[in-house]
Order: structure tokens, then sequence, then C-alpha cells
């Protein structure tokens, strides 16, 4: 049985580890995006995300032609570091303001072992409408807490 527990844990983290890297192509895919309405260029460099074809291939769509040139040291360009700090910032004022609206501290990412009671409560409060305020509903942890809630309405 512990065996099970283990295992379940261990798929649990990598569910959790694949969802963030997937949030965070999106974000880079979205932030590319912004940036490239308001100016031109043609290449762009962002930390290292996970696979790059993907971020391409979604750019692509979009009809973007550009140069992505990716790094998991990419702050060592004093441009990349500048951008990451200016969106970290963001990113935690947005989840602040957020926290504030819906009256409860919400946690800042998807690894956070909080993330699937917190949403269950506000599910409980307000409905699916609630948790749409306050998360993305195509990610994983948003279908785990939606089929948890289904769940206790059956019982």
């Amino acid at each position: 049985m512990k065996k099970k527990k283990d295992y379940e844990a261990h798929e649990a983290a990598i569910q959790s580890l694949r969802a963030f890297a997937s949030q965070k192509r999106w974000q880079i895919v979205e932030a590319i995006e912004t940036v490239l309405e308001k100016v031109t260029c043609n290449i762009v460099s962002a930390r290292q995300f996970g696979d790059m074809a993907i971020i391409e291939a979604a750019l692509g769509k979009k009809g973007r032609r550009i140069t992505l040139e990716q790094s998991a040291d990419s702050e060592a360009d004093l441009a990349v570091a500048a951008a990451s700090i200016v969106a970290d910032a963001e990113y935690v004022r947005y989840v602040d303001q957020l926290s504030q609206r819906i009256g409860q501290k919400l946690p800042r990412g998807a690894a956070d072992q909080s993330i699937i009671p917190m949403g269950c409560e506000i599910v409980a409060k307000g409905g699916q409408a609630a948790l749409a305020e306050v998360a993305k509903l195509h990610f994983a942890a948003t279908k785990a807490i939606l089929q948890i809630e289904r769940g206790k309405t059956r019982k």
C-alpha cells in the first residue's frame, strides 16, 4: 500500500511540474504576442521552459515568423534579466490583486500543494464561475478540482 501511495505522490508531482511548464510556455507565447503587436523584431530571447518547437508552432499559427532563442541562463543577457524581473513582479501583483478580490490568499503556482483544496473551496463558495475568475479552466489542476466537486454533489 505504501508503494502505491509513493507512486501516486510521485505521479502528482510530475503532473504539477508538467502543468507549471505548460503554463510558462503559454505565458511566453502570450508575452511575445503582446510585444509583437507593438514592435517589429525578428529575434526573441526568452528563458527556457520546455520544448521551443511548441512555442514556435503557437506563434506560427498566428503568422509570426521570428527566430526564438531560449536559454536556461538567458538572464545573463541584461535585457532578458530585466524583463524577467518585470514579468515576475507583474505576476505577483496580479495574483495578490486576485487574492484581495476574492478575500483569500491564492497560491502562486500549479506546483503549490494547496492549489487543489483552495480551488475546491472556491468552487464550493461560488461555483465554477468563481473558479474561472482566478484559474485557467483548461489546466489539469482545474479539471481535477471540478471533478472532485462534481463527485461531492453526486453523494
